[in-house]
């Protein structure tokens, strides 16, 4: 376990500096709301200089001012009691007040009120009818408390009584689509697009409701609405990523483009960049890429490694050696410059036993868990599972907090058919430390050896810290999918998680099969075209889109597909299932193939 060093007295005076500035920001943005919203109710008049223009508002007394600024301090330092003391005493000198009523009910909220919370919203909006922050707030606590009709009432009477406020609309439609009611949710937001002039807000709520409802277009149109009132990276990334969804792989280049300058030279944008590049077979480009990526990262080593991943991952290694070769010259003895150029040579064919001998010497230094991970892989390529095996339980004995090293001899022990072990071993590790990657290890590992009950219960606890995990929804819904028969408790779940990650490769892969086990081939042929195109080297879902063109009667399309996922696959397992599928679709026997496992090594990690 690394540990910190300790902060100099500059680095001490400069975090307390930047948390001085967060929560005079903090109190400076609540200054203002207060004087333009908890000031706009009856009273007599005042102008006053806000944000540098002159403004009316209503007077409020210097005693509220301070007691309300002394709950936002309280607020900023994590006591929401002390916060509710000084809100109390700040309507003691401006009891009309809709913003404090409405502040004052939020803490509350926090400190379990609930009750006193209500009284506090109602009077809010007795002072200003149609308060938005009052009527947002008690949606949201209606909606907590599963009074989805009260929670929508409120919704709507801000948008009502605020047409031109997008927080309503988008609050609004994600109620809707969350009571499955996707249809009513577009249209509101689609008046909303109408209504409020060049809202980013709105227009990315509504990207994401298409994707949901998988109309990419749509999608496509509302992310350029967005990038015209302001052009930031996120909305750029996601724009390329639909677009490469759609096929669009020339625009999605341009996209990206822009995005790298203006990350900065990003690992994550040029990873996908790389990506699209490849997908179009742009070698000269990747490698033009790769260069700029070096002279960026100059002697960071750290950097260094993530141009190795950006090469590894569109196949260059050739490419990848060259650009570490003068590195490694500078720094010869740098473990993470050595592991790095020994990966990329175990994938060179003809540079790999030099490889297996160079992994097998950093086995004992501070890289020996990637060196492990690699040299354990190029032995499961080659057929020799027990000797992979071998290298990860020396390795795991000496490192068994590396949660990752757990999953990979869990994985390999699979491969070799023993399935008992494997969860022994993974059941033992997140007993001694239990992590998200582990419980996915044993979820996948109980459901390979057929206790997909167990590999539920297994995974469900990750949903008590984040109910948001949408990798832990899809896993469950697709295990259920595929071995559990209720297709309505699968389906549940596997919307959620497209709720949750609107667009994911390996959730559109749950969607379309969701829709291929209920003959509804259309919709299924659509949703995995998306995933395939997103993720064209997963065998999991090109297997997939590969039985719904089958189930359509395109056999050749379907053998070109089942062809490819067995290029592609290196799970035993599957790629003997495929081989039958190909015979029996050669035969004339088109039927319907089961899937493949949700949690095969080759898709668990994709599933994650």
């Amino acid at each position: 376990m690394q540990t910190q060093a300790p902060a100099t007295d500059t680095t001490r005076s400069r975090a307390a500096a930047v948390a001085r500035t967060a929560a005079r920001l903090v109190v400076l943005s609540s200054l203002i709301v207060l004087g333009l919203s908890g000031c706009a109710s009856s009273g007599p008049r005042t102008v006053r200089l806000i944000n540098g223009r002159a403004q009316s508002s209503r007077y409020v007394s210097p005693n509220a001012y301070h007691h309300f600024l002394r709950a936002e301090i309280a607020l900023t330092r994590g006591n929401p009691t002390l916060a509710t003391e000084e809100l109390r005493r700040a309507l003691a000198f401006d009891p009309r007040s809709p913003y404090l009523h409405t502040r004052l009910a939020q803490t509350l909220i926090r400190t379990g009120m609930a009750a006193a919370a209500k009284r506090h919203l109602a009077k809010a909006l007795d002072s200003r009818e149609g308060f938005p922050d009052a009527l947002i707030v008690r949606a949201a606590l209606a909606a907590r408390e599963k009074r989805y009709a009260d929670a929508e009432k409120a919704l709507r009477a801000c948008v009502e009584h605020n047409p031109s406020d997008a927080r309503a609309y988008v609050r609004l439609a994600a109620l809707l689509e969350e009571r499955a009611r996707p249809r009513e949710a577009r249209a509101l937001l689609d008046q909303m697009v109408k209504r409020v002039e060049r809202k980013r807000p709105g227009y990315r709520s509504l990207a994401l409701l298409c994707l949901r409802q998988l109309d990419y277009a749509c999608a496509a149109r509302a992310y350029v609405h967005a990038l015209q009132v302001r052009s930031d990276l996120d909305t750029l990334m996601r724009l390329a990523h639909v677009l490469r969804s759609m096929g669009q792989l020339e625009q999605a280049t341009r996209l990206l483009r822009e995005a790298f300058d203006h990350s900065s030279g990003h690992v994550s944008v040029a990873l996908e960049l790389a990506e699209v590049l490849a997908a179009r077979n742009k070698t000269r480009e990747i490698d033009d890429l790769l260069a700029v990526l070096e002279r960026a990262a100059g002697d960071d080593v750290k950097r260094i490694a993530q141009v190795v991943e950006v090469g590894l991952r569109v196949k260059r290694a050739r490419r990848t050696l060259a650009l570490l070769a003068p590195l490694v010259a500078k720094q010869p003895k740098d473990p993470t410059l050595r592991v790095a150029q020994a990966i990329a040579m175990a994938r060179v064919k003809s540079k790999r036993a030099r490889a297996v001998a160079r992994l097998r010497a950093l086995l004992a230094g501070a890289e020996a868990v990637r060196a492990a991970r690699e040299l354990a892989r190029v032995y499961a390529d080659q057929g020799k599972l027990a000797d992979a095996i071998k290298v990860l339980q020396s390795v795991y004995a000496k490192h068994q907090s590396a949660d990752e090293l757990a999953v990979a001899l869990g994985d390999a022990l699979h491969r070799a058919g023993r399935d008992d072990d494997a969860v022994t071993l993974l059941r033992d590790a997140a007993k001694r430390h239990d992590s998200r990657a582990l419980r996915f290890g044993l979820a996948a590992a109980l459901e390979r050896k057929g206790s997909w009950r167990e590999a539920i219960a297994a995974l469900s606890p990750l949903l008590d810290k984040n109910a948001r995990d949408a990798a832990v929804h899809n896993f469950i819904g697709y295990t259920r999918l595929e071995h559990g028969g209720d297709l309505a408790r699968a389906e549940r779940e596997i919307r959620r998680a497209l709720y949750l990650r609107p667009g994911a490769s390996y959730i559109m892969d749950s969607l379309g099969w969701l829709y291929f086990k209920k003959r509804r081939y259309a919709r299924a042929e659509r949703a995995l075209s998306y995933a395939y195109r997103a993720a064209p080297e997963e065998p999991e879902i090109i297997r997939h889109l590969a039985e719904v063109n089958a189930a359509l009667k395109r056999l050749p399309r379907a053998l070109e597909l089942l062809r490819r996922a067995l290029k592609l696959s290196k799970e035993p397992q599957l790629s003997a299932q495929l081989k039958k599928r190909i015979e029996d679709l050669r035969a004339g026997h088109v039927g319907q193939s089961s899937a493949a496992s949700p949690s095969s090594s080759s898709s668990s990690s994709g599933r994650k």
